[in-house]
C-alpha cells in the first residue's frame, strides 16, 4: 500500500484508488515479487519509455542495482539492445539472473578503462557521434560524468536519482 499525499490510506489495509494507479496482480505473484511494480517500476519505466531509442537501437543503463536491473529487463523487453555499466558486483551479477530474453546484451564496469571502447565496438558510437540517450540509475558522480560525456550534442540524460553534486558540473 502507498500512501498519498492528502488523502487516507497510507496504512490501511483497503483503500479506494483511481484505476489508472493500480497494478492487477496475478494470483501466482506474490507481494514480495509485486513490490517493484509501485514506486520503482513507474520509475524507472519512464526514463525507459521516454528515451528517444527505437527497437533495435542502443542504450546503455548506467548503475545497476534495484532500478537498473528493472530497467534493464524493460529496455529489453521494448527490443532495445542495452548496455548494463556499473561498478557493484552483485548488482551486474543480478542483471544476468533473469531469463535470458530479459539479460542486457554487453555488461561493463564503468570504471574498467576499456569500457568506452568496449560500447564503441558494441554500437555505432563513436566520440563524434555519441550516445543517443543514457538511463541513469545511480548517484555516483563518476559514472554520471562518463555517461554525460558520451552522449550526443542532442542526446538524452534521463537521471532517476540524485546526483551527488550540488553544482552544475553536470550540464557542462
Amino acid at each position: 500500500m502507498c500512501g498519498i499525499l492528502h488523502r487516507d490510506g497510507a496504512f490501511a489495509e483497503y483503500m479506494t484508488s483511481w484505476h489508472g494507479a493500480l497494478v492487477h496482480l496475478p494470483d501466482s505473484m506474490s507481494f514480495e515479487q509485486a513490490a517493484p511494480l509501485m514506486c520503482a517500476r513507474a520509475t524507472i519505466w519512464h526514463a525507459i519509455n521516454q528515451a528517444n531509442v527505437e527497437a533495435g537501437q542502443t542504450i546503455p543503463i548506467v548503475g545497476i542495482g534495484g532500478l537498473g536491473v528493472l530497467g534493464i529487463q524493460f529496455a529489453k523487453a521494448r527490443g532495445y539492445r542495452v548496455v548494463a555499466i556499473g561498478n557493484q558486483k552483485i548488482g551486474l551479477r543480478l542483471a544476468t539472473e533473469v531469463p535470458s530474453h530479459l539479460e542486457p546484451d554487453l555488461v561493463l564496469e564503468y570504471d574498467d578503462p576499456e569500457t568506452t571502447q568496449k560500447v564503441s565496438d558494441f554500437t555505432d558510437f563513436t566520440d563524434e557521434i555519441g550516445l543517443k540517450a543514457a538511463v541513469i540509475c545511480t548517484s555516483d558522480d563518476n559514472a554520471n560524468d562518463w555517461a554525460a560525456q558520451r552522449l550526443q550534442p542532442t542526446g538524452e540524460y534521463w537521471s532517476q536519482v540524485a546526483s551527488q553534486k550540488t553544482d552544475s558540473d553536470l550540464i557542462q
